[in-house]
């Protein structure tokens, strides 16, 4: 199992968060998601996921990702 913890810019309501975990939610292997309405989130996967797979995954949102 794999974890990664980051911060997500920009975050303005619930529907941010919403928004955000539809997107990484489609990343394969994911077993846990979680994201906060700060932006702080975490992902557990069967395999490692770097930052720059969890931002082109929120490409579309305008989003940006930064490890925490």
């Amino acid at each position: 199992m794999s974890l990664i913890k980051f911060k997500i810019e920009g975050f303005h309501c619930e529907a941010c968060v919403k928004v955000a975990k539809m997107k990484l939610g489609k990343l394969t292997d994911v077993s846990e998601l979680e994201i906060n309405s700060d932006g702080k989130g975490k992902i557990v996967s069967a395999r490692e996921i770097g930052i720059s797979e969890i931002n082109q995954a929120l490409l579309e949102t305008g989003y940006k990702a930064e490890l925490s």
